[in-house]
């Protein structure tokens, strides 16, 4: 009886799997695709982006953590902009990721610090409308916890529009999309190869024809460290994205045939 329930639980999750609608561009460069929608896409469409090949769960860049905002446990070997920019073999001059300085040097202290910090996401998309010639907003508001945000800003002063770290200019500023996208960076992913939330399309999108607009960050060389990237538009179904209710799917249909044939070999 278990494998039998297994077994339609198993159907369902694939049946709710195949109804969320799903869109993947793999790129190097900046590039530019048609996307045509024959039907509407209702409800909120999240935006992710993929990454296959970064090993952010290495310790060396782990422990990668600003002492100054993470606490004692947290240690860099990169703490300036030109120590930033010579992780990167095709960046000549310091590295400057949201271009926040008015004057930047080798020696410009860099806050947060760290290897893991300097290689952040900084690709963007961009949606446009042929229907109404218009962009289609992305909203970042419900991509990173509140509780990230304040323990990363708890030890850090805000001057105006810009952040202060024990006194000295930190590259991040404000608190919108940048600074939202950083902060969900920071959180150590299990595996190399995962997707992250970028943003959230919140009315959906009508049907219609959508050029998409990738244009990748000056760094880091993705290319070089031989990551690759992709953007990701998802509807959402009862048990998640479409990865996760086909994951969920094949698992219990596969346990629920295991408990079918040991039921009728023993």
């Amino acid at each position: 009886m278990c494998g039998v329930i297994f077994c339609v639980i198993g159907v369902v999750l694939l049946g709710m799997g195949s109804s969320v609608k799903e869109e993947r561009w793999e790129y190097t460069t900046a590039k530019a695709e048609q996307l045509i929608l024959t039907s509407d896409w209702p409800d909120a469409v999240h935006v992710y982006y993929e990454l296959d090949g970064y090993f952010g769960n290495y310790r060396s860049l782990v422990t990668q953590r600003d002492p100054l905002i993470y606490g004692s446990s947290g240690s860099c070997d990169v703490t300036t902009l030109g120590q930033a920019g010579g992780l990167f073999p095709d960046h000549n001059g310091p590295w400057d990721p949201f271009q926040t300085f008015a004057e930047v040097a080798d020696s410009t202290p860099m806050h947060p610090c760290g290897a893991h910090a300097a290689a952040v996401f900084r690709d963007e998309l961009r949606i446009r409308s042929h229907v109404t010639n218009t962009s289609v907003a992305v909203d970042s508001a419900d991509t990173v916890w509140p509780e990230d945000v304040a323990f990363v800003t708890k030890k850090m002063e805000m001057r105006g529009e810009e952040w202060w770290v024990d006194g000295e200019q930190s590259f991040l500023r404000g608190d919108g999309d940048q600074f939202r996208r950083f902060v969900l960076w920071m959180r150590s992913r299990v595996s190399f190869k995962f997707r992250t939330l970028w943003g959230t399309i919140e009315d959906g999108l009508k049907a219609g024809t959508y050029t998409i607009d990738i244009n990748p960050g000056s760094t880091p060389p993705w290319d070089h460290w031989k990551v690759k990237r992709a953007f990701v538009l998802s509807t959402v179904g009862t048990c998640g994205n479409k990865a996760s209710c086909e994951f969920l799917g094949g698992l219990y249909l596969g346990m629920g045939v295991v408990m079918l044939v040991m039921a009728v070999a023993f």
